[in-house]
């Protein structure tokens, strides 16, 4: 019988016939099965690609990418305290502590605890995102890595970092404190405001102190990395730490929060002043004049450069810690696909 010049291809269903041969079932499945595969074997091919662009990056792209983003995660959980902690630093203890400084954040919501969050989001992470590639290459340039070395390497990226970070914590800490002021500024209008006190150099303001104050990353990262090591090898702190049972990443973060607890204590007057040197409004901002109004004007003399300490602690050895223990669990990660 004729087919009217059609030929019958098997797995193409004819229009005049509702059921195909068993044959012709057959057929269909194992096209669609080919299909499927081919494009599972693109799809993976596309993820793998994506992974490699990655993971094939210059290192210090890496390194600056994991410290930007295990940063930021820290800061969003901690903000709080440290918002806390800045409005310790400007106000007289004879009239603000912990109660009624909460109590004034509260009236506006969860905004008043993370004002500034944005601009901190930026800020820390991009100092974190210069100092790490900066400090590794330093390391890996001098072919030294002790304790001393890593304390001069550690400083001289604390340092690069902060001149390029210095705007974005203006406008932080600017930010953190417009309640003391009972300010409602916009990120817009407070950066016209600063800009209109002394032009770009109000952006710079606390840069010097900074300087100074960075002499805690000589110790910071050196700290944290022997402690971490001494607990991979079972001596000193960090190795008793560990005889806790605790599993490598909580390690991690207990001896960074306790490296950040130490280094920065000593040079914590330093960080008062810098925030009161950002948080005054005028021209001519002095460390001399922001010095004696901390000291002379304010209830509490000396002990003022020491306010806030506590909730610092709290917030900034947090900080520190969390951050770590996210760079602890995302590096092998990245190191095995590498």
């Amino acid at each position: 019988m004729a087919h009217c010049g059609h030929e019958h291809v098997p797995g193409v269903f004819s229009s005049s016939r509702q059921n195909p041969t068993r044959k012709e079932i057959n057929y269909q499945k194992k096209n669609e099965n080919r299909t499927n595969q081919i494009l599972d074997y693109e799809i993976e091919m596309d993820w793998e690609s994506l992974r490699r662009s990655w993971f094939w990056l210059p290192r210090p792209i890496r390194d600056s990418a994991v410290g930007f983003g295990t940063s930021a995660s820290a800061i969003a959980i901690t903000f709080p305290a440290e918002t806390l902690v800045r409005q310790f630093h400007v106000t007289d203890r004879a009239k603000h502590n912990t109660r009624t400084l909460v109590k004034e954040m509260s009236k506006r919501g969860a905004r008043g605890f993370y004002q500034g969050l944005g601009p901190a989001l930026i800020t820390q992470p991009v100092f974190w995102a210069v100092y790490a590639p900066t400090y590794g290459a330093l390391k890996r340039f001098s072919g030294h890595d002790s304790f001393v070395w890593n304390m001069g390497q550690s400083y001289a990226a604390s340092c690069f970092a902060a001149a390029v970070s210095n705007p974005l914590w203006v406008l932080r800490q600017r930010m953190q404190t417009e309640i003391v002021k009972g300010k409602r500024n916009t990120y817009p209008s407070l950066i016209r405001e600063l800009g209109r006190e002394n032009g770009a150099r109000t952006f710079f303001r606390g840069l010097n102190v900074t300087m100074v104050k960075n002499v805690q990353m000589m110790a910071l990262m050196p700290l944290f990395e022997k402690w971490k090591d001494q607990a991979q090898s079972g001596e000193g702190w960090g190795g008793m730490i560990k005889t806790f049972g605790l599993n490598t990443t909580v390690v991690v973060a207990i001896s960074a929060a306790s490296a950040k607890i130490v280094s920065s204590t000593a040079v914590y007057p330093l960080d008062v002043l810098r925030t009161n040197m950002r948080f005054v409004e005028g021209k001519t901002v002095t460390v001399r004049n922001v010095a004696k109004d901390v000291l002379l004007k304010r209830s509490g003399g000396a002990l003022n450069l020491f306010r806030g300490l506590g909730w610092y602690w709290v917030s900034a050895s947090s900080m520190f810690g969390l951050m770590q223990a996210f760079k602890a669990w995302i590096e092998p990660y990245v190191e095995e696909h590498s």
